[in-house]
C-alpha cells in the first residue's frame, strides 16, 4: 500500500514538475517577443532622432 502511495505521489510531482516547465518555456517564449518589439520600437525612434 505505501508503495502504491509513492508511485502516486511521484507521479503528481512529476506532473507539476513538467506543467511548470511547460509554463516556462511559454512565458519566455512571450518574453522574446515583447523584448522584439521593444526593439523595433526602440529603432524607429532612434531613426526618427538621427532624421
Amino acid at each position: 500500500m505505501k508503495k502504491n502511495i509513492a508511485i502516486v505521489m511521484l507521479a503528481i510531482i512529476a506532473l507539476v514538475c513538467f506543467g511548470g516547465w511547460v509554463h516556462s518555456a511559454q512565458e519566455a517564449n512571450s518574453n522574446y517577443k515583447v523584448m522584439m518589439s521593444e526593439a523595433k520600437i526602440i529603432r524607429q525612434l532612434k531613426g526618427i532622432e538621427q532624421k
